[in-house]
């Protein structure tokens, strides 16, 4: 297996297992995660390590489109949002560094032996803060992909320019702009945006 591959999912699964660490303690500090949630978040685990390994060892690009679209897309909005899970979990780790640093200097000053020892637990709220934000890119990259994708509409802008000449008069411009054109499976969608398109009976169309 090459080196390279081999290195992203040994980094994969290290993320997955920190932000799963990190995840349990919205369950309590002793509490073992509902079956469902661990079914779910190391299926997509597999999901994603499965999907790695098979585009290493088939020719990826002669899957069928909708598949090889749909399954790196969404590879790369769960790296991306375990990464942003991570980084509020890396932070409550350094503040648990110093925490306890704190702590521990404390108990070497202090004239009182403390027999019991030094724990400092995760901050229950910057793990939920960090979940719910994490979630908010998430959610939106899906509905944008699966829901939003085609669902074109029509803005109508009345422009009024003092200067304008008179040829120009009722003039109609359309621009149009994120069509998406990349995730179409099937020429239907682009046609039916060329169609509401020419309904607007524009005298010029701009592309941005």
């Amino acid at each position: 297996m090459n080196f390279r591959i081999l290195l992203l999912i040994v980094a994969l699964l290290a993320i997955d297992f920190y932000v799963y660490h990190g995840l349990r303690t919205l369950f309590g500090p002793r509490e073992t995660p509902p079956r469902l949630f661990m079914i779910v978040y190391w299926g997509l685990t597999i999901y994603s390590v499965g999907i790695i390994l098979a585009g290493f060892f088939t020719e990826w690009r002669s899957w069928p489109t909708f598949f090889r679209m749909y399954s790196f897309a969404f590879l790369m909005i769960l790296l991306v949002t375990k990464l942003l899970m991570g980084t509020f979990l890396l932070t409550d780790d350094l503040l648990r560094a110093f925490r306890y640093s704190g702590g521990y200097a404390m108990r070497m000053f202090s004239s009182t032996p403390v027999d019991e020892p030094l724990r400092v637990s995760r901050l229950r709220f910057l793990v939920q803060a960090g979940a719910l934000i994490s979630a908010v890119p998430m959610v939106s990259l899906v509905y944008g992909m699966m829901g939003n994708a085609f669902r074109h509409r029509v803005r109508t802008v009345r422009l009024k320019l003092p200067d304008l000449p008179p040829a120009f008069e009722g003039f109609r411009a359309a621009q149009i702009s994120d069509l998406h054109t990349g995730s179409f499976m099937s020429a239907e969608p682009i046609r039916k945006a060329v169609d509401l398109i020419h309904r607007q009976n524009p005298d010029v169309i701009f592309f941005t």
